[in-house]
């Protein structure tokens, strides 16, 4: 009886930890704090006429962000002809510069979401987030936070979602392009910054995701990722209760020496990124 309480008393002690960690971060001033979440799949067309014939409806996939400084919410919208849910990489790393070219002084960034494998946290994202701080050397680090499953940390882009679904409430909608309007009106005070996500913006980031070793990384317990500018350390938490962050080197080594294997670009330098439609 007693060992069956242990597990949820870890948990609730767990779950205090993450809120800590994140009103921690909602107090900070000078690192900007972003936390994104990808809205259900919208159907289009949208439109109230019950015998409103289509053959086929298009999905389209929001991630919605929000920037802790100025509170400006972000919104980056695909089509499934482009991609579909892996394409949340990408429109991450849309949404990360878009928010640096708002704030050019910002030189450390957080970011909070939800704990799913498939969509946050897995290596193409993390590969993402590392290609981004090389593409941006101005920026020093970025940490990635995640909620404890059934909690949810991110009530900014909660309140987010809220106003959109509102605004889909009392509007109709047929093609992407009338959807972007609906989100430029859904909150009339600071309005959403609408991103269309191009095909030139989505990167083949799980091709080179596998050169590195990132099966050294628990993506199914992390709850705290570190990048810095030391492309090939990554520090990481398996628990909130944890006081420390582990650092691990994700460059592979050769297998029969041990040794870093520079005989390649791969190996030896940060991996190149393809545009993933041509």
């Amino acid at each position: 009886m007693h060992c069956s309480f242990v597990p949820d008393r870890i948990l609730l002690t767990d779950k205090q930890a993450m809120r800590d960690a994140r009103n921690s971060d909602r107090e900070l001033k000078e690192t900007m704090v972003v936390s994104f979440d990808l809205e259900n799949v919208i159907t289009l067309p949208k439109t109230g006429t019950s015998n409103f014939f289509h053959k086929h409806k298009l999905n389209l996939y929001n991630l919605m962000a929000h920037a802790s400084i100025t509170g400006q919410g972000y919104c980056a919208i695909w089509p499934e002809t482009l991609s579909g849910r892996g394409g949340i990489a990408s429109a991450l790393v849309r949404i990360l510069t878009a928010v640096i070219a708002d704030h050019p002084d910002v030189r450390h960034i957080v970011t909070w979401s939800d704990n799913c494998v498939p969509q946050n946290r897995n290596s193409n994202v993390a590969f993402a987030v590392a290609h981004f701080l090389q593409t941006n050397s101005q920026i020093k680090s970025i940490e990635m936070k995640y909620s404890v499953p059934g909690h949810s940390c991110i009530q900014e882009i909660d309140a987010i979602h809220s106003h959109i679904e509102h605004a889909m409430r009392v509007s109709e909608f047929y093609s992407p392009v009338s959807f972007i309007c609906v989100l430029m009106n859904a909150k009339r005070h600071l309005p959403y910054r609408v991103l269309q996500m191009k095909r030139d913006d989505f990167r083949e980031y799980h091709v080179p995701a596998k050169i590195l070793d990132y099966q050294k990384i628990p993506f199914s317990k992390v709850v705290h990722l570190k990048f810095t500018q030391v492309w090939h350390k990554v520090q990481y938490k398996s628990s909130w209760l944890d006081s420390d962050l582990k650092a691990i080197n994700i460059r592979r080594l050769a297998a029969s020496t041990r040794k870093t294997c520079c005989a390649s670009e791969e190996c030896g330098t940060f991996p190149s990124v393809k545009t993933a439609i041509s």
